[in-house]
């Protein structure tokens, strides 16, 4: 990117947003999904014993799909107050930042292998599926302008590096605008 190009950001809302199909599945079709994906990504027993034993203590046993149907409305009643729950709670999760170097915050120990960081790897799935090893991709993160105010989409932004503070890379550096979803700015 030239110094002198200005990004326009936009207001779209990507209307295929995951979180917001996830957001509004009922209970039942979550947890069935959710077993489903434990049958076709099998957990690392070096890293998810623990929580395959938590799982299997509610009745998420890996390698079948949860049965909704037969739970008590008790327990129909409890599911959906956790399920709220953890909504609530990834929301207000914030992931530990590494490193702030001239007001962008880099992520570079809790992003790519979460072994049995839970909290960081359904912080991640909910902000934005997945991401490359800090070893293959460092990500940097602004969301406040020089004068520290968030940034806005109704305004124009320059990104300027001086020779001297280019990004070091041993490959190739890029920048990625996301909205305020960690969804791609059309």
């Amino acid at each position: 990117m030239e110094d002198h190009d200005e990004i326009k950001m936009s207001n779209k809302i990507n209307e295929n947003d995951p979180n917001k199909i996830i957001e509004n599945l009922s209970v039942e079709n979550y947890l069935k999904m959710f077993t489903k994906s434990l049958i076709e990504n099998n957990p690392n027993p070096k890293y998810d014993n623990k929580m395959i034993k938590k799982l299997n203590a509610v009745n998420l046993k890996v390698g079948t799909i949860f049965n909704y149907k037969d739970l008590t409305q008790v327990e129909k009643f409890l599911w959906k107050i956790a399920f709220k729950k953890g909504r609530d709670f990834l929301k207000k999760y914030k992931r530990p930042k590494n490193d702030q170097i001239n007001g962008w915050n880099y992520y570079t120990n809790s992003i790519g292998e979460y072994k049995d960081d839970y909290n960081s790897r359904a912080y991640q799935a909910l902000a934005g599926f997945g991401a490359n090893l800090p070893k293959d991709a460092i990500y940097g993160q602004k969301s406040n302008s020089p004068d520290h105010n968030p940034l806005k989409s109704n305004n124009n932004y320059r990104i300027h590096f001086t020779k001297e503070n280019i990004p070091p890379v041993n490959a190739f550096w890029s920048i990625t605008l996301y909205n305020s979803d960690y969804f791609l700015v059309e």
